[in-house]
């Protein structure tokens, strides 16, 4: 059954009657935030970690069961005292849609409740015009209905993450030329009706730094800096487990450090164009990362030129932002973030032999498309977690 609705511009959306879903406290989002990084927690490591009484965690817990957000397993023992319950997010509560919008590649995340992917669509998009990602994505949201059998009514958001950067005037994003047609417009606005659920649109960078703090180094790390290496370069930051965006929402744009060095930007565009130079022609970046070959020459060049530049950004990270991780993801291929990890050097102060703590550089962990999931985890976040 669906129902019309009438958008803050007076457009009609076709929205599936909606699921009435429970709107948790702010400390109710912090216990789903804590159960939803560990995947499972007991009553007491709750408690301790909340730094709230037991019989307080006690009434949490129970409300948050009887609404269906969380499931109790069998209490075992945890050291001394009383047998304490495991918690674990009820997958099938709600689902969360995360769509990624890059230079030429789409893709469309649906997860459930508990994080877990359970349907992903994902296409190289030479032509990123608003009809034809409109089309892809009406066609998507279809065929991920039919093979999951989700009722639509149970999708609680979408997230979106877009390569560009806030302009300072509400929504207005600035993308580069491979996104023109989404230049300086209401995204959300324009996604609505085709995914049929409320849309939060956000850089790239930022979302793909969520999707790391729920379901990657997040876990193991509460502060890092997430650096999206794609077509362009941008990222995110992650400061005591919660997305720090900054006063415009631009928050991680690393890249600026380059521009005012006059350092030229080893993103994966610049290593498409050593790959075509020196090993074979390739046409864009997502054929690049499809064919790529760790043995290449313009991987070997493209790692000359890029591990002095990261050196630069990771050292302003680590003396601005003080956090426990710097992160290489986005889509870097694996070996190549590896790779990339081990000349990256961080300049430090070694004074009276103890020196400044410094971050680790290390890969990436959530699993596939960093920016289509981290928007679905977004779509979620919002409404569920702290």
């Amino acid at each position: 059954m669906a129902m019309t609705k009438e958008n803050k511009r007076g457009r009609v959306l076709n929205i599936p009657t909606p699921h009435t879903f429970h709107v948790p406290t702010d400390s109710e989002r912090r216990l789903l935030g804590l159960i939803h990084r560990r995947g499972r927690a007991t009553q007491a490591e709750i408690t301790r970690a909340m730094d709230l009484t037991q019989p307080q965690v006690s009434r949490l817990v129970t409300g948050l069961a009887a609404e269906g957000l969380i499931r109790l397993g069998p209490a075992t023992a945890n050291g001394r005292g009383h047998p304490s319950a495991a918690l674990t997010l009820n997958p099938d509560y709600a689902f969360g849609l995360g769509v990624s919008l890059l230079g030429d590649a789409l893709s469309m995340d649906l997860i459930d409740f508990a994080g877990r992917l359970l349907w992903r669509g994902s296409r190289a998009m030479p032509d990123m015009t608003r009809p034809r990602v409109l089309a892809q994505l009406a066609a998507y949201r279809q065929e991920m209905l039919v093979e999951t059998r989700v009722d639509p009514a149970r999708i609680f958001a979408a997230g979106v993450g877009v390569s560009a950067f806030f302009v300072g005037d509400g929504p207005l994003m600035n993308p580069p030329a491979l996104l023109d047609d989404w230049a300086l417009v209401d995204i959300a606005a324009v996604l609505e009706d085709t995914l049929g659920v409320r849309v939060s649109v956000d850089n790239d960078g930022n979302v793909a730094s969520v999707g790391e703090a729920y379901l990657g180094a997040g876990r193991r790390h509460a502060s890092f800096a997430y650096l999206q290496v794609t077509n362009g370069f941008g990222g995110g930051l992650v400061l005591n487990g919660r997305p720090h965006r900054g006063t415009f929402g631009n928050a991680g744009e690393y890249a600026a450090v380059w521009q005012a060095m006059g350092i030229p930007h080893p993103n994966l565009e610049r290593l498409r164009t050593l790959v075509s130079d020196h090993d074979e022609p390739l046409g864009s970046v997502s054929a690049m990362i499809e064919a790529f070959d760790m043995n290449w020459r313009g991987a070997a060049l493209w790692l000359d030129e890029a591990g002095p530049a990261f050196s630069v950004v990771a050292t302003a990270i680590s003396a601005v932002a003080d956090c426990e991780a710097i992160v290489l993801g986005g889509r870097i291929p694996p070996p190549l973030a590896r790779a990339l990890a081990d000349r990256i050097v961080i300049a430090g102060t070694d004074r009276r032999q103890r020196p400044r703590p410094l971050p680790v550089v290390i890969e990436a962990e959530a699993p596939g498309d960093a920016v289509s999931l981290g928007a679905a985890v977004l779509s979620l976040q919002q409404g569920f977690f702290l």
